[in-house]
């Protein structure tokens, strides 16, 4: 077999032979990815190997978000009806990101990284700002966050506490190595 029939019998000839706009789609999906590939952007389906290929470390430190409302422990995992738990965790985690940061990320470096040469510095300082919050933005989460408990909760109270409890694997289990409070916030009935 040769090198011609050889690629006149793969599915991009044969697609390109029956359903060139598909063949069209295809090629330029093809590219797109290699595009991103390179650009070192990760990509569904396809992801970088680096994400799946460190091992599990034991001794690593998890997070649990405790909300406490008036003093009273309210557990998000018995409430997963009224709240959206995985979305209240990602914004608490957000946001102890921001603040141990002091705002600061890589995101917007990133983005210039990435497309600062495709745009000027206008356009640039738009995606950021639509991309990633100032100071004020994150201030006013605790504010958000009880209006999203109050809304979908449908009761209220006078305090919100949220506390970060740090978990350890020591001796086949994890345990509490210490507590941190996030925030707390006071309101006025």
């Amino acid at each position: 077999m040769n090198l011609i029939s050889g690629i006149q019998k793969t599915y991009l000839a044969f697609l390109y032979s029956k359903h060139r706009l598909m063949f069209f789609f295809v090629i330029t999906f093809i590219f797109l990815q290699m595009f991103f590939t390179w650009k070192g952007v990760e990509t569904i389906p396809f992801f970088s190997f680096g994400m799946y290929s460190a091992p599990h470390d034991a001794s690593v430190i998890l997070k649990k978000y405790v909300i406490k409302f008036d003093g009273k422990e309210f557990l998000l995992e018995k409430n997963s009806k009224q709240i959206a738990t995985s979305m209240v965790e990602k914004n608490l985690r957000l946001y102890q990101l921001l603040i141990d940061s002091n705002t600061t990320s890589a995101v917007p470096r990133t983005i210039k990284k990435r497309f600062g040469n495709l745009v000027n510095s206008e356009q640039m300082s738009f995606l950021v700002s639509r991309i990633w919050n100032d100071r004020q933005t994150i201030e006013k989460f605790p504010c958000w966050l009880k209006v999203y408990f109050h809304k979908r909760l449908e009761q209220d109270f006078n305090s919100l506490t949220v506390q970060v409890k740090y978990f350890q694997w020591i001796e086949n289990e994890y345990s509490c190595v210490r507590t941190e409070p996030l925030f707390e916030c006071r309101y006025e009935q």
